[in-house]
């Protein structure tokens, strides 16, 4: 519960930087599985220094729009 308290804390920041992290990247970069797992794998390092003091897990996509 203390986690998600953290997580729900740095919102913003986090909002913020998944925001700048997709808005580098190309949609060639985003294509396919491969290009999802790497996603997932930056986005995860991201959070985990945005928020050291949580635990986490496991970052899931639930929904991914490429316009």
């Amino acid at each position: 519960e203390a986690d998600k308290e953290r997580l729900t804390a740095s919102m913003p920041r986090i909002r913020d930087a998944v925001i700048i992290y997709l808005s580098d990247r190309s949609v060639e970069e985003l294509r396919g599985s491969e290009g999802l797992v790497r996603m997932k794998e930056s986005l995860y390092q991201r959070l985990r220094e945005l928020v050291p003091e949580a635990r986490l897990r496991a970052l899931y996509i639930s929904d991914f729009v490429v316009q």
